[in-house]
């Protein structure tokens, strides 16, 4: 089946979502669909982002630094971050991380994944 947004590649990530008791299904490919996994909706006119927080806001969102220990769990981490566990875990993965939210990632790991949303972790 062919991408809902493109309609050229191949659709490869299936995603649903429930907003005002309505169920969403989208088919994407990997292309389209990495905006969504990233946190940010493919919709630029809007400007809104997949958790609902405007583009513009996301950044003054996240810490400019964090203290985590060594090792730290994932679900604690995106707490710390003040993100959801599953963007955390998301954004491991496509580091080649194969995580949960409830497992440890070393501080070397961590402080990498930090990086990727422009934050600075220092170790505790």
């Amino acid at each position: 089946m062919l991408c809902e947004q493109c309609n050229q590649n191949t659709s490869t990530v299936y995603i649903t979502s429930l907003a005002s008791g309505q169920r969403t299904k989208r088919q994407l490919c990997q292309t389209c669909a990495q905006p969504v996994l990233d946190g940010i909706a493919p919709n630029e006119k809007t400007g809104a982002t997949f958790l609902g927080v405007p583009a513009a806001q996301k950044a003054k969102l996240l810490p400019e630094q964090i203290s985590i220990p060594d090792p730290v769990i994932v679900r604690d981490l995106a707490a710390t971050l003040t993100l959801a566990p599953f963007q955390v875990v998301g954004t491991l993965m496509r580091m080649n991380v194969p995580v949960s939210s409830l497992d440890a990632v070393s501080f070397e790991t961590a402080s990498r994944l930090c990086a990727s949303y422009g934050v600075f972790a220092a170790q505790a």
